[in-house]
């Protein structure tokens, strides 16, 4: 089983009613020392028919394929309901 579907175990794509892709980036100060860094979190957001919302981080190099199908799998989903 892929990643994505390890987290989505409970629900059918039914009923998801909203979905997105959340790209964070944190940038660290620098110091004297230290030059100033960047660091890029990428999360996985979606929302149920109940309306309860659930956010997952993921690694983007490595799953970001798996999320984006399972992302165009949901909307057509929706676009078919």
């Amino acid at each position: 089983m892929d990643f994505a579907g390890l987290i989505l175990l409970d629900y059918e794509y039914a009923e998801i009613t909203d979905c997105k892709r959340i790209k964070k980036v944190v940038r660290t100060r620098a110091h004297y020392y230290e030059a100033a860094e960047r660091r890029y979190y990428f999360f996985f957001e979606f929302t149920d028919v109940r309306g309860k919302t659930r956010k997952f981080l993921f690694e983007d190099p490595i799953h970001g394929h798996e999320i984006n199908v399972l992302k165009e799998r949901i909307e057509t989903t929706q676009n078919r309901g």
